[in-house]
């Protein structure tokens, strides 16, 4: 994953994450498997997950609306990620889809959004089927 040398100006960040909380309280720090999450502001717009040191995946968070999510594609972009912006609105399509109570405005609307990313020429990156596991116990 590269990003643009001349990133834009404005309140982009990138966070790493490598400890973790397992469910019996203990925490664990990893060197080579964690998570990266890109805010904008103080919105989360999209997360990685890196796997032995290769990032692994890449997803919206449910939460962001049609036009936060346009908008969160589009700083993608500006800092070189937009190869990731499919693969993530494929992701939060699925999220949504499985949920109890689906909203097919919401479904449409992140369909239009694939179909005007794909137009623009953007090669998505190609990632492997992600399955997850816990590394610790």
């Amino acid at each position: 994953m590269r990003l643009k040398r001349d990133l834009p100006e404005g309140p982009l960040a990138f966070k790493v994450q490598r400890c973790f909380q397992d469910v019996d309280g203990r925490y664990w720090y990893d060197s080579s498997n964690y998570a990266i999450s890109v805010e904008y502001g103080p919105e989360l717009i999209y997360l990685f997950t890196v796997r032995r040191g290769r990032v692994r995946f890449g997803a919206f968070p449910g939460h962001l609306s049609p036009v936060q999510l346009r908008k969160a594609a589009i700083r993608l972009s500006e800092v070189g990620l937009g190869g990731w912006v499919v693969p993530g609105l494929l992701d939060v399509r699925g999220f949504h889809a499985r949920s109890p109570r689906p909203q097919p405005k919401m479904l449409a609307a992140i369909d239009r959004l694939i179909v005007d990313w794909e137009k623009r020429g953007i090669r998505s990156v190609k990632l492997p089927p992600y399955r997850w596991r816990a590394s610790h116990g």
